[in-house]
């Protein structure tokens, strides 16, 4: 029997195997290039976030706005395709990983069958050579040794080679009668050690194998669980991209609307100011605080965009780790599929071996159930023939068993080659089945991929569907962004003119808040001026003041001293009129002398005539002395103008009195009670009454002749510095 060599080892794989790691290491650096593409697009950023300026919109950048959005918008477009082509090969790669992951199914559901059936061929085995064993040990007889060789010749066709017989035959038929059967039992014992040994050598390899196959799906189950982490990764990074992009987007509007609200400041700060300066201080203030809050608030700004910026950066650093991370997972996957696929080949060519194996064992079977019943056979005949040779019967009957025998021989012959037909053809059914049976298994796996396939592309037409109508919903927000970008950049350039107008109408405004200056200026030097005119009358006017005072001690001294006169005058008419009364009743108790009393009583009234005039001048004087409580009075008005110009006010309403106390001092009231009622600031004295004294009146009439000129001056002084007053007043009223 040959030996069953395998045709190629693991060490040295086929050309159709070397050709199929060729070509799926081709796949692979495709597949590589193109998951390096798929990276690349991965980590492209798009320019929008690394230009993204802070500084707000700028006058020079807006007419290029619409250009940018524009290539912004075709940018998103390609991203989008390429994101689509992404899509595309990750469900092709998914499919592969299905189709390989169904193969290993496979292959375990192989190796479990083929396991089995070396068991049972291995059990088969040791039956066959136990049977070996004892035909072997079992003696035989020359005749049936010839037999079983005569059989065995007619029927070398399908016996297989390594029991053929012998070549040392006679020409006439007849075997050779040598112990060539013991070599030839002996070479079948070979045959089957060598198939033995063959056996648990493709047992090893298959163990060997199916090691390795259990190795490669561990590390592809691990890179299938990386390749999820990684996935996951990605999508969390991309998730924290648009985070930070969304954040940054939020800064720039806040900066947007810090810039606003300075331009409001800056507008306010130019207006015009208002003349109640109290609420002018108070809007300076809340402007100059929004001022420091806005001020604060763009600080914290700026440092959160490098917090941002930083942060993208180590976003970055780590997006690139994950992809070269992805890549060498990759490449390794590229290994692991080559390696795969050598296993596979040599799978293929163990299975092959298998079936030639499964072959040479059902041959070699039918060839030993062929020799077995041959063996019977034989061993029937011979026990016969001796039984013959122990009745030593020569006759006729003998040869008519001789004539049976062979005729038996010949129907035995051909019942077993009618077995060996049997059993061939239910080698051929048996083939048949299992080729139904893998092509059953086939088609069924066959149907569940196109199952599989036709659901993925269901699920693929989905999401292209969905991915379409985000695609154009995006499109639509892009273009109303565009349309509202269009409206802010005129509504920016509609600003622009205002603030330039508004520049304009400031700046004529600022010339005309500098000529009022100048007018105002003007207007304090002369106010200036005036107030130095206004100080050298006033301190003229506290000269006359000290003057008048000195005047007023003067009359004031005088005017003590004649009071005192005038009580004393006073106490001796009261002494006197008491004396004239008690005449006046001595003589009204004189009825008798008419005449006397007639007398009396004219001297009386004389008398009450002289007093009254005394009164009367007296009262003259008394109004006289009322300018004393005038002068105390200017003295205070001037104390008090040296306070506040409110008492100065005063002091000039008290002095526009004095003329009508003058006016009042010339008309001389006839009666104290008009005379009191007219004078101002009169003191208590001036009501008292006193008794006229003639001598009295002559002696102080040349005091008040003197004085009555420098009252008349400082009335008009007073009345002079009464308009100067009035003047001051309705100035700083003004």
């Amino acid at each position: 029997m040959p030996l069953i060599q395998p045709k190629y080892s693991s060490d040295n794989p086929s050309p159709r195997s070397t050709r199929q790691l060729q070509i799926s290491d081709n796949l692979d650096q495709r597949n590589d290039d193109d998951a390096y593409s798929i990276t690349t697009e991965e980590i492209v950023i798009p320019k929008d976030m690394t230009a993204i300026n802070f500084n707000g919109p700028m006058e020079d950048l807006k007419p290029h706005r619409n250009q940018e959005l524009q290539a912004h918008l075709s940018q998103l477009k390609a991203d989008n395709a390429a994101l689509e082509k992404k899509v595309v090969e990750m469900s092709f790669s998914q499919k592969e990983v299905q189709a390989l992951r169904e193969e290993i199914m496979k292959l375990q559901v192989l190796h479990e069958a083929s396991r089995n059936e070396l068991h049972r061929l291995h059990d088969e085995n040791e039956t066959l050579r136990d049977h070996l064993k004892s035909i072997v040990q079992s003696p035989l007889s020359d005749n049936e040794k010839q037999q079983i060789i005569r059989d065995s010749q007619r029927l070398h066709s399908s016996a297989p080679a390594s029991i053929a017989l012998p070549s040392s035959m006679d020409v006439d038929g007849t075997p050779c009668v040598t112990p060539d059967w013991d070599k030839q039992s002996s070479s079948s014992e070979i045959a089957v050690a060598c198939l033995q040994d063959k056996i648990t050598q493709m047992e090893e390899t298959h163990y060997s194998t199916n090691e390795e196959l259990q190795a490669t799906l561990q590390e592809l189950a691990d890179l299938q669980s990386q390749i999820i982490e990684l996935q996951s990764d990605n999508e969390r990074l991309a998730e924290e991209k648009d985070v930070i992009f969304q954040s940054l987007c939020r800064q720039t509007e806040k900066l947007e609307d810090s810039r606003t609200q300075i331009g409001t400041l800056q507008k306010l700060l130019l207006r015009e100011p208002n003349q109640q300066d109290g609420v002018s201080t108070e809007r300076e203030q809340k402007l100059v605080e929004l001022l420091k809050n806005a001020q604060e608030e763009r600080e914290s700004l700026m440092l959160k965009q490098e917090e941002l910026y930083s942060e993208l950066n180590e976003l970055k650093v780590a997006l690139e780790d994950t992809t070269n991370e992805k890549l060498r997972l990759v490449e390794r996957i590229g290994v692991l599929e080559s390696t795969i696929d050598a296993t596979n080949a040599e799978r293929t060519d163990i299975d092959t071996q298998l079936l030639q194996s499964k072959e040479d064992g059902s041959v070699k079977q039918i060839e030993i159930s062929r020799l077995t019943t041959l063996l019977e056979n034989a061993r029937a005949k011979i026990e016969e023939l001796e039984q013959d040779r122990a009745l030593g019967d020569k006759s006729d009957l003998g040869e008519l068993l001789d004539v049976a025998r062979k005729e038996k021989d010949g129907l035995e012959i051909q019942v077993a080659s009618l077995q060996e037909q049997i059993s061939i053809s239910q080698c051929e059914i048996q083939k048949l089945k299992d080729q139904l049976a893998r092509m059953s298994e086939e088609c069924k796996v066959v149907r569940n991929n196109a199952k599989c396939v036709i659901s993925e592309l269901e699920y693929k037409h989905e999401t292209i569907k969905q991915e379409k109508s985000k695609i154009a919903s995006d499109c639509q927000q892009l273009q109303e962004s565009v349309s509202e970008l269009q409206v802010q950049n005129k509504c920016l350039t509609e600003d622009k003119a205002q603030l330039e107008a508004l520049l304009s109408e400031t700046q004529r405004h600022l010339g005309e808040t500098e000529r009022l200056l100048a007018v105002k200026t003007d207007e304090l030097n002369q106010e200036i001026s005036l107030r130095k005119q206004e100080c050298d009358e006033w301190e003229r006017f506290q000269s006359d003041l000290l003057m008048t005072v000195r005047v007023a001690n003067d009359f004031k001294t005088e005017a003590h001293n004649a009071r005192e006169q005038l009580a004393l005058d006073n106490k001796a008419l009261r002494e006197r009129i008491r004396a004239m009364e008690q005449q006046i009743e001595k003589l009204n108790k004189l009825v008798a002398s008419t005449e006397s009393h007639q007398s009396i009583f004219n001297t009386v009234q004389q008398e009450m005539a002289v007093r009254r005039q005394q009164k009367s001048a007296i009262q003259r004087q008394d109004s006289r002395l009322s300018v004393k409580s005038l002068i105390e009075s200017i003295e205070n008005s001037a104390k008090q103008a040296k306070i506040s110009a409110d008492s100065r006010c005063s002091s000039s309403s008290s002095i526009n009195s004095i003329p009508s106390e003058t006016a009042v001092n010339s008309s001389v009231p006839s009666n104290s009670s008009s005379k009191a009622e007219t004078v101002p600031n009169g003191n208590e004295r001036a009501n008292v009454v006193h008794t006229p004294l003639i001598s009295s009146m002559s002696a102080k009439s040349p005091l008040r002749e003197q004085q009555q000129p420098t009252t008349g001056n400082n009335i008009s002084s007073n009345s002079k510095n009464n308009a100067t007053g009035e003047k001051r007043s309705y100035i700083y009223r003004k």
